[in-house]
């Protein structure tokens, strides 16, 4: 038996290995393909995704706008309220009022200008309400700060 051994020749190297680099180039391209495939899918899932987030926002942002609204409608309402309650009448001191204060008036003069509340109204003899009435109607008149040395307690003061 003869058996003859060939091998290919240089050129026919070339050609295979030619062959199979080009396989290759040939598969890699596939496999690039499928991932620009894919990264456009995911690409284009997302641009969905970024517009559905758009439109929620878009919601978000027109209900908050409605709220500030509301809000502001409010605000100007308590402004109004506000208004009106800072123009309401003062107080006016009634007939009995203007005799208690011309006692206060006389009973601060006669102590320096200068007493504790709750002494004056106790001299007075007259109840808490009212005496807390007659120091607002007058405010003008007679200034209201708490003790120095016992807070608790005002001292009541001519003006």
């Amino acid at each position: 038996m003869d058996l003859e051994v060939t091998f290919p020749s240089s050129r026919e190297l070339e050609i295979i290995t030619f062959n199979e680099r080009l396989d290759r180039l040939e598969s890699l391209c596939d496999r690039q393909a499928r991932q620009i495939e894919q990264l456009l899918k995911d690409n284009k899932q997302h641009q969905e995704d970024l517009y559905n987030v758009r439109e929620l926002a878009k919601g978000v942002l027109g209900d908050l706008n409605s709220e500030v609204g509301r809000l502001a409608t409010y605000i100007a309402e308590d402004r109004r309220r506000i208004a009106t309650l800072e123009r309401a009448p003062e107080i006016q001191a009634q007939p009995k009022q203007k005799d208690r204060a011309e006692i206060l008036r006389s009973l601060l003069a006669a102590h320096n200008g200068k007493m504790l509340a709750m002494d004056a109204r106790n001299k007075m003899g007259i109840s808490k309400t009212a005496f807390s009435l007659l120091l607002k109607t007058l405010s003008d008149k007679i200034e209201t700060k708490p003790l120095h040395l016992d807070g608790r307690k005002k001292l009541i003061i001519l003006k």
